[in-house]
């Protein structure tokens, strides 16, 4: 699997990914709902965008604080 990360979306994912960081770096600490939204994740299809929040989470770049809120990570 391709490493994440780096400053070039090399992917597919690593885009999203970026589009997601990208929004939680505008408003900070996001619900779920919110951010699948602000993030223009409700046309990816399919059970996408958790895959690319889950990942996002296991890079280390963005922190889950509780069952619903989810910031970017230091």
């Amino acid at each position: 699997m391709q490493q994440l990360g780096g400053t070039h979306a090399h992917s597919r994912m690593e885009a999203e990914l970026e589009e997601l960081t990208k929004v939680l770096r505008s408003f900070g600490v996001l619900t779920y709902h919110n951010l699948k939204e602000l993030s223009g994740a409700l046309r990816w299809g399919g059970p996408h965008f958790d895959h690319v929040l889950h990942e996002g989470i296991r890079a280390g770049r963005i922190r889950k604080l509780g069952d619903e809120l989810y910031e970017l990570a230091d």
